[in-house]
This record gives C-alpha cells, sequence and structure tokens, in this order.
C-alpha cells in the first residue's frame, strides 16, 4: 500500500482535498501522480488536535515518473513569512506526519509558500534553529512563491 492509500484510509474523506490553496495562496499539483493525499488540518474533521498551532496540509504522494514517495507539511501564508512562525506550524505538522507514517519510508520535506519574504526572514527559514524535526532529522524549510508547482519543492 502506498503512504497516500495508508493515510487516505486513516483520515475523515471530508478533510482531504484536491488542491492546495489557502488564504489567497496556492500551490499547483501538476507534475504529482494521481492518488495523492492533501489533508486540509483546518477542515473541523482533521486529525489535528483543534486550538492548537498546526500546519496548513499534510500532503503525501509520488512525482511523476518518480517512485519515490513524498510526506510534506505546508503551510501557505498570502503575504510575508515570519520564520520562527512557520517553523513552530511546520513542526507540529511534521510531529503529526509522524504518527501517520511510521513505518513508510518517504522523504520528508517541510515547506512554506508565500507571495514575499525579505532577506532577514529568508535566511531566518534557512537557520538551523528553523529546521523541522521528522523521524530525529532534521530538515531546512524550503521555500516556494504562491503559485509554483508543489514538485519544485519535492524535488529540491
Amino acid at each position: 500500500m502506498t503512504l497516500a492509500a495508508d493515510i487516505r484510509a486513516k483520515v475523515d474523506a471530508s478533510c482531504i482535498v484536491r488542491r492546495v490553496n489557502k488564504k489567497g495562496c496556492r500551490l499547483r499539483v501538476t507534475g504529482i501522480r494521481d492518488g495523492y493525499v492533501a489533508i486540509d488540518l483546518d477542515h473541523t474533521k482533521s486529525p489535528a488536535p483543534k486550538n492548537e498551532i498546526k500546519c496548513d496540509y499534510l500532503f503525501a504522494g509520488q512525482i511523476e515518473n518518480d517512485g519515490l514517495e513524498y510526506l510534506s507539511a505546508i503551510e501557505l501564508k498570502a503575504g510575508s513569512v515570519e520564520a520562527s512562525e512557520a517553523h513552530r506550524q511546520l513542526q507540529a505538522g511534521a510531529n503529526l506526519a509522524q504518527e501517520f507514517a511510521p513505518r513508510h519510508n518517504a522523504r520528508f520535506v517541510a515547506m512554506v509558500a508565500s507571495d514575499r519574504i525579505n532577506k532577514a526572514q529568508r535566511a531566518a527559514l534557512k537557520a538551523t534553529a528553523n529546521q523541522v524535526i521528522f523521524r530525529n532529522s532534521k530538515y531546512e524549510i524550503v521555500r516556494l512563491k504562491c503559485g509554483a508547482p508543489l514538485v519544485d519543492a519535492l524535488g529540491s
């Protein structure tokens, strides 16, 4: 069973979406194999704890012509990014992702998409202190521009 199928079986179908789009920012899902799963963590039936910090989406899927499975915590910002806030949200997503994929060998990517980001915040996203921990490994936050293909971050 693929990671996406495994996750799909564990969550309420009403929080699974086809588009990664929120707060005036979206990521295109072109270049992703059918069968992917994107979970809207703000949905009332999402598996994320209510009234706690969380990222916007968990994503699991494969790139077309690539047999690797990817698992991603995604935060969307229509305006600018504040690195420490994005880190907290993405870390919460990574923690939740670990519960859903304990036995899958997926590549993890923490990503934030925004319209703009200033130089200081761009540098802060890359700082060791803002790396996201998933399965005892640290991952640098990948930044995308709103409207970019999701695959741009997965292939990085």
